[in-house]
């Protein structure tokens, strides 16, 4: 308790008028000062703190004509925001410097703001807005003649439209593949065979691309990038019915995923082998595997209405209705919720 209440008078006499630069800067250029704030409010454990070091960066750059400056701050602090999952905190900076940018001749920011949409508008689950703002990047990138971010856009449409229109995302990814070789750019071709494993129905397909994606990993003894090739091998074989040749790598990524408290992976694995197991008919098994994964907050919203969907069938084939129920109007609620955005 006394941590907390400290912490909240630091946070009360920030935000009532406390001067948040130290002496050594009072009369240092407005630049100096900008810099600063910006990089304290990027240091800062608080989202509370960091608001306001932000803020009062902001109010500076209001009297200091330093259009990169105000370019690198507004972009800074949108990054901040978006990677700390406070998309909405993000989009606002990123609202603020697309207006900046308006009038400004800057391809590469104009082209990273973009990417900084897209990826915004990915983690609210707008895939419309997403892909959108990708393909304003690809523009940009094109306009810059730069085939690393030509490359690095087609990849990230490519993945962008897998759940949306399978010819176009395979149309990207071999695009993207094309300028990978050329480069011999070994981490991204491997994600590249990864996902085109997730555009082919065929198992023979599947299988030639999850091998690929193997032969070209930089280093097999990496467990973060083995676990991710495990849940993309296991996601590809699910997503075209192919649960036992599923089973085995999912069960590998779980358990990487265990070890190294891989959240995000963990809840992934689980729901798919919560949702094999429900296929092979061992529903309290399956019970067992999609209970965890719905406690993990890391879901899409169309990953957990999946995941509701067979938890309240493999309740009531196990009896338990009261549960069933429960899960049902969970699963109202987040249609509701989905609706009403």
């Amino acid at each position: 308790m006394r941590y907390t209440c400290w912490f909240i008078f630091l946070i009360s006499s920030l935000s009532f008028g406390q001067s948040l630069l130290p002496d050594s800067l009072s009369k240092k250029p407005i630049e100096e000062k900008i810099v600063f704030l910006n990089s304290q409010g990027q240091k800062t454990i608080s989202l509370d703190s960091s608001t306001v070091y932000f803020n009062e960066s902001v109010s500076f750059l209001k009297d200091c004509n330093c259009d990169s400056l105000k370019t690198d701050v507004l972009y800074d602090q949108a990054r901040y925001f978006t990677i700390k999952g406070e998309v909405d905190l993000g989009l606002k900076k990123l609202h603020l410097l697309n207006k900046h940018l308006k009038n400004q001749d800057d391809h590469v920011y104009s082209y990273r703001m973009e990417s900084l949409y897209s990826y915004a508008y990915f983690l609210k689950d707008e895939d419309s807005l997403n892909i959108k703002h990708l393909e304003n990047a690809l523009d940009y990138a094109k306009q810059m003649n730069d085939s690393v971010r030509i490359a690095d856009t087609y990849n990230n449409l490519g993945k962008s439209f897998l759940t949306v229109n399978i010819p176009k995302a395979k149309n990207y990814l071999e695009s993207a593949l094309k300028i990978y070789r050329r480069q011999n750019n070994l981490k991204y071709i491997h994600n590249i065979y990864q996902n085109l494993a997730k555009t082919v129905p065929e198992k023979d397909s599947i299988s030639y691309f999850t091998e690929m994606a193997y032969r070209h990993i930089p280093d097999t003894t990496d467990v973060v990038t083995m676990t991710m090739y495990y849940i993309d091998k296991a996601e590809a074989f699910f997503d075209s019915n192919f649960y036992s040749e599923s089973k085995e790598p999912a069960l590998k990524a779980y358990h990487h995923a265990k070890n190294i408290d891989y959240d995000y992976v963990v809840q992934v694995a689980s729901s798919i082998l919560g949702k094999i197991t429900f296929e092979e008919g061992n529903y309290s098994q399956s019970v067992l595997y999609l209970e965890e994964a719905s406690k993990i907050e890391d879901a899409s919203l169309d990953n957990k209405k999946e995941m509701l969907s067979y938890l309240s069938t493999a309740y009531q084939k196990t009896n338990q209705l009261e549960k069933a129920v429960e899960t049902d109007n969970a699963l109202f609620q987040l249609y509701d919720s989905i609706i009403s955005l």
